[in-house]
């Protein structure tokens, strides 16, 4: 049986497995989200190991990133979401473009558990407010700015739109680095 093998990608300083997980760092880094890059791995029983993602420090945050449709549960993102003390973990299958991704939030027993799939937000009082929304259960905000009641989230801010052109526009054999501003020109 013949395996398609992650083409190994280097951007923004680090090494990533594959060029999927870099076009995420590129949309994150696009809307002004610091990340680590698997800052640590950990042992979480029964022999099991795990080495998340992503974490996103101001969201409190641990992100998986995973091809397109691939949509098993996992044990480990389980695992890592109850016994951590971090906020959620998202797990995402797909590019960032709309339409071509979904989240699933762990642990899987959390109110945020849905049978469709999540896409990111941004808060339409702080644009810097990065949420989490899904038609059957509504929207959750992952790192509270703005303190008005009355806050909407937006999956078609101009800033999380152009955060998905620079993921998709980013050509990492030309050994392309991180923006020293925020956005690309045409963004």
């Amino acid at each position: 049986m013949n395996t398609i093998q992650a083409i190994e990608t280097q951007y923004n300083g680090y090494r990533f497995r594959s060029r999927l997980e870099a076009r995420w760092a590129v949309f994150f880094d696009s809307l002004g989200v610091p990340y680590l890059y698997e800052p640590e791995g950990f042992e979480l029983g029964d022999g099991v190991r795990y080495l998340p993602d992503f974490w996103l420090p101001d969201q409190h945050c641990w992100v998986e990133i995973k091809p397109p449709g691939e949509w098993d549960y996992h044990l480990e993102c389980d695992l890592l979401a109850e016994r951590s003390d971090c906020q959620l973990l998202l797990y995402i299958t797909g590019n960032p473009w709309p339409g071509e991704y979904g989240i699933v939030p762990y642990p899987a027993t959390s109110e945020l558990h849905s049978s469709s799939a999540w896409v990111f937000a941004l808060g339409r009082k702080s644009d810097r407010e990065l949420w989490i929304c899904n038609d059957d259960v509504g929207a959750e905000c992952l790192n509270p700015i703005a303190l008005e009641d009355e806050k909407y989230p937006s999956a078609n801010a101009p800033r999380l739109i152009g955060a998905y052109r620079a993921a998709r526009r980013a050509r990492f054999e030309f050994g392309e680095r991180r923006p020293r501003y925020r956005g690309w020109p045409n963004g």
